[in-house]
């Protein structure tokens, strides 16, 4: 699988049109298809950009998947958050009551049996 298809891939798992990265990114919608079809290679501000709304470039870029790290804006945020919390008993609460959260949901941890 190429870059090009990698980046419609991460796309369409983000449910985003081609329109709106190209305006999120400043770019054309041609441009955008261009990167997709692999007629064009993206730069790095596009990549920078991207990343900011949940694309995994080192997906894109490599293949594989980094598994710590966010993929989606909301977990972009939720970590950016966690990590301005002022302590490490701050961010101990608030990872205890994620927890709590997805147990309370019936949710079973990664690693729990």
């Amino acid at each position: 699988m190429s870059i090009g298809e990698r980046l419609r891939e991460e796309r369409e798992r983000l449910k985003l049109s081609q329109p709106a990265v190209a305006e999120a990114v400043g770019v054309s919608k041609k441009t955008q298809i261009d990167y997709e079809k692999d007629r064009t290679p993206p730069d790095a501000n596009y990549f920078s950009v991207v990343a900011g709304l949940g694309f995994d470039i080192s997906y894109v870029i490599t293949g594989m998947r980094i598994e710590n790290a966010a993929r989606t804006p909301l977990e972009l945020a939720f970590l950016r958050n966690s990590r301005a919390m002022p302590t490490i008993e701050a961010r101990q609460a608030a990872l205890d009551a994620v927890v709590g959260l997805r147990k309370a949901f019936g949710g079973k941890l990664d690693g729990e049996v």
